[in-house]
């Protein structure tokens, strides 16, 4: 599904509070790269909400917004990159599952009926 800018500034907020489920955020991230503006709106508001967050805690951490806002899309891509690793290697062992038993079957009705 493609999103356009409206439905991606939505997410933004969401995005930040890590609540977009995988095709949204899939979707979100795709918009992103295509859309300049979209992106710099999402990295103002994550730049606000990091500033903030590390402003009030009492850790001496240095301050380096640009480089979080790097990471927290580095994070998001290979969390996406990892279900879809996850997806691919269920499948794999559902399928070989699935022809095993279907081979066991097969084996054991031979020999039911062969003897």
């Amino acid at each position: 599904m493609q999103m356009n800018c409206l439905e991606a500034r939505k997410c933004i907020y969401h995005y930040l509070n890590g609540d977009l489920g995988e095709e949204k955020l899939r979707s979100f991230l795709q918009h992103l790269t295509e859309c300049p503006e979209c992106m710099e709106e999402l990295r103002i508001t994550h730049m606000v909400y990091s500033g903030v967050a590390k402003l009030d805690s009492s850790t001496d951490d240095p301050l380096d917004l640009e480089r979080d806002f790097r990471r927290s899309l580095e994070q998001s891509r290979f969390l996406l990159l990892r279900r879809t690793g996850l997806r691919i290697t269920c499948y794999a062992v559902e399928t070989a599952a699935f022809w095993s038993l279907l081979l066991s079957l097969l084996l054991y009705l031979r020999l039911y009926f062969i003897g």
